[in-house]
This record gives C-alpha cells, structure tokens and sequence, in this order.
C-alpha cells in the first residue's frame, strides 16, 4: 500500500491528512495547480 500517496505527493502542490476523533476514517485533501503552475 502507499503507492497511491506517492503519486499525490508528485503531482500536487500540497497535500495533507485530516482525523476526526470520534469519526471513522479520515479525510485526504491536495491542492493541485492550474496549466503551467511549478510543481513543488
């Protein structure tokens, strides 16, 4: 597993992991830039 976050964190500007205690699971965000925008 993992391989998938490994191509987030490769195309995207940002990204991040947010946990809700109490809550299941948890909530993947990224931040993508538009046409000719630098990747970080």
């Amino acid at each position: 597993g993992g391989h998938g976050m490994f191509i987030v964190q490769r195309l995207c500007l940002d990204w991040g992991v947010i946990r809700t205690p109490g809550a299941a699971g948890k909530t993947v965000w990224a931040e993508v830039g538009g046409p000719g925008a630098p990747l970080g």
